[in-house]
């Protein structure tokens, strides 16, 4: 069968989802786009997914943190590379008042700030698609 070459084409693929991922949130040249898709495979275990996928079961939409080594390897390729997953995941460092800011607090996150900064430690070397 292949890799899909088109959104529509994932359809006729075994996806292989972790819940509550059945629904695929998606951003690319037309935008953000939100479907649902359907496999054999559907876990509420996300280490569960990732061998399946690593063992070549089925696609999977799985954050690079998760699946970094094996791309880099060439263990797993990026299908679709002008989509990636929404970016609407974040990490907050919340706290009680910036006025009275603790010096380990702050250097705290600035620590974050450089780890998770605009490219994050587990994607540099991988050649993402921009």
């Amino acid at each position: 069968m292949g890799a899909p070459q088109s959104l529509p084409e994932i359809s006729e693929h075994n996806c292989l989802t972790s819940v509550p991922q059945e629904i695929w949130r998606l951003e690319g040249p037309e935008g953000p786009t939100t479907f649902r898709v359907t496999g054999n495979i559907r876990t509420n275990s996300s280490e569960v997914v990732r061998a399946a996928v690593i063992s070549g079961l089925g696609i999977a939409l799985r954050s690079t943190w998760d699946i970094g080594a094996e791309l880099k390897s060439g263990k797993l390729q990026i299908v679709l590379p002008q989509y990636h997953g929404s970016p609407r995941v974040a990490v907050y460092a919340v706290y009680p008042c910036r006025e009275f800011l603790p010096v380990k607090l702050k250097v705290f996150i600035d620590f974050l700030s450089k780890l998770y900064g605009p490219e994050p430690y587990w994607d540099k070397g991988l050649n993402l698609p921009n």
